[in-house]
């Protein structure tokens, strides 16, 4: 017997997400992945490891709940679902019911400690992290530098504005879950 329920969905600048998006590194290396023509988690590795000396860290700005927060920031991640996908749990306490998103803010680091945070993204330990910054929250807004790397669900995305409205689509979609 099918089962149909609801789940949340977001919105950024008019762009809808189901899992996650994001600004920094992780949307940096989300660009080189669509331009490169071998497919993988290998490549996504080799992508990353080449590109994390070279990637500076920016400054962000996040409004919600009535409050400004700013921080530099080695990426932002704005998610609905747990995890980027191959297991790698960026949020590992989201919910795709629960009318919230899970914003994660990872500070920069040093190439040292690449491990531990592996180590935190595949055993859903971000959350402790201490690089990490992690909170719930509904609609917000992010002010970003002018050219900053984007995506939606893992997707570069480009959206010609340094200030984006992160809304929160509460049920939004509906999904047939086969049993």
């Amino acid at each position: 017997m099918n089962q149909t329920y609801r789940i949340d969905s977001g919105n950024v600048n008019g762009n809808n997400f189901f899992c996650t998006f994001g600004v920094g590194f992780d949307a940096f290396i989300g660009h080189l992945f669509a331009k490169n023509k071998v497919r993988g988690f290998y490549t996504y590795v080799r992508l990353c490891l080449q590109a994390f000396c070279s990637y500076k860290s920016q400054e962000y700005t996040i409004c919600t709940q009535g409050n400004r927060l700013i921080y530099k920031a080695f990426l932002i991640n704005i998610a609905n679902n747990k995890q980027f996908g191959n297991h790698a749990y960026i949020a590992p306490k989201a919910d795709l019911t629960d009318r919230l998103f899970t914003v994660t803010i990872i500070k920069p680091f040093k190439w040292y400690h690449i491990p531990y945070m592996a180590y935190s993204l595949f055993l859903r330990k971000m959350p402790t992290n201490k690089f990490v910054i992690s909170f719930n929250c509904g609609d917000c807004e992010l002010s970003i530098p002018e050219h900053s790397y984007l995506h939606i669900d893992g997707n570069p995305i480009n959206i010609n504005s340094n200030r984006l409205s992160i809304k929160m689509q509460a049920g939004s979609v509906k999904t047939i879950l086969c049993v």
